[in-house]
């Protein structure tokens, strides 16, 4: 008989599906990955820092281009490993589901018209519809990496107005 039937579609098996038993590993990726990729990448001001490196950079640039260019970087970085790692195991779902058809009997609703607006979209289109998921995640570093790089900065701040004596403490 034909097993592709029973055998995931592979955007049905690939990570971002919830596929798996407890989601543990989807939960680590998405919301640990971005936390220990900023501890790493926040590793670099102190490395900046102990070097002296930063007083130079502020003597070439403003305040404002070295904080955009860092918030770049960062989201640059978190987005492409996040992105790169979901494309990586979509890419190896295609190979080992290669033929199959299940959405674990969603594809049944949207035969008979129980589906319609997204669900109905999202099963039409499996492949677009997973890698506009992919970009999503992907980009979910950017509110992790925005909260860090905003501490970053109002930290930065309030250092250098201590040691310039321009923070005012009322009493």
């Amino acid at each position: 008989g034909d097993f592709s039937v029973f055998l995931y579609h592979p955007s049905e098996a690939a990570f971002l599906s919830g596929a798996s038993h407890g989601h543990i590993t989807q939960m680590l990726l998405i919301w640990l990955m971005p936390i220990y990729i900023l501890l790493i990448y926040g590793d670099s001001y102190i490395w900046e820092k102990s070097c002296g490196y930063t007083g130079i950079i502020f003597s070439q640039y403003s305040r404002k281009k070295i904080v955009q260019t860092k918030f770049a970087v960062s989201f640059l970085l978190f987005f492409s490993i996040i992105f790169l790692s979901l494309l990586l195991n979509f890419l190896l779902a295609n190979l080992l589901f290669m033929g199959g058809s299940d959405f674990k009997g969603m594809e049944l609703m949207l035969a008979e018209g129980g589906l319609s607006g997204w669900w109905a979209w999202s099963l039409e289109n499996p492949f677009l519809a997973y890698f506009l998921y992919m970009i999503l995640a992907g980009t979910n570093p950017l509110l992790i990496n925005s909260t860090g790089m905003l501490v970053w900065a109002i930290g930065l701040t309030l250092i250098y107005k201590i040691k310039t004596n321009q923070l005012i403490v009322d009493k």
